[in-house]
């Protein structure tokens, strides 16, 4: 089946229809792992299992911290004056 690669915002996307999503018992909303296929020019769709996404939310989560952290220490001047 041939789908075409759709313009959506700043990304791009792919739409399934029913039947596909019917077929595969997927749902709206259920989140899905993307990887590119070993040969580099493929991508492998399979729902994500839940720790799967637990642990993305807390990988993003534990990037967000240490992003955080290294500014406020590179800016703590400037944040200090803000604050008086």
């Amino acid at each position: 089946m041939v789908k075409i690669l759709s313009r959506i915002g700043d990304g791009y996307g792919l739409v399934l229809d029913r039947r596909m999503l019917s077929e595969l018992a997927w749902s709206d909303g259920q989140p899905v792992n993307v990887e590119i296929g070993p040969d580099g020019k493929s991508l492998i769709l399979t729902l994500a299992a839940a720790t799967d996404v637990e642990e993305d939310r807390a990988d993003r989560k534990a990037r967000v911290r240490e992003a955080a952290a290294r500014i406020s220490d590179r800016q703590e001047s400037v944040l200090k004056r803000l604050a008086k």
